[in-house]
């Protein structure tokens, strides 16, 4: 099976393999360590892409006030009907300081997807200092 024809049979049999070995991480013993080898491997499928057929949309503007950068993308996969959203702020307060903000948003209407199966949510601010 090639990763890039993933259809839905594999797909199912792909996210089965995840919650099976996520189900046994923390066991401990032999069962954790072939557990978190299992879910370690799983995550490089030798494509950034579990499916074959997605939509994309990127809007950017920079420089808005020569202070502020505003990036936001949405991927959506035509297959499993899911997507990602996610956002990127850098807001230079200084020379030397800039603040930025990233987030990603996964939309799956409750079922399990690829844009799902690591993680539903991620917000991560922070500053950013040059010297």
């Amino acid at each position: 099976m090639s990763i890039l024809e993933c259809n839905d049979a594999e797909a199912r049999d792909y996210y089965l393999l995840r919650r099976n070995a996520a189900d046994h991480f923390i066991d401990g013993g032999a069962m954790s360590g072939l557990s978190q080898q299992t879910l370690g491997e799983s995550l490089n499928t030798g494509s950034p892409f579990l499916r074959r057929y997605y939509l994309m949309g990127q809007y950017q503007v920079r420089e808005i006030k020569n202070v502020l950068d505003v990036m936001v993308r949405y991927v959506h996969s035509l297959e499993e009907r899911a997507g990602q959203a996610s956002s990127i702020l850098e807001w230079r307060l200084s020379d030397r300081v800039q603040f930025f903000n990233i987030n990603t948003v996964s939309v799956s209407n409750g079922k399990e997807t690829e844009f799902n199966a690591i993680l539903l949510r991620s917000f991560l601010a922070g500053v950013e200092v040059h010297f």
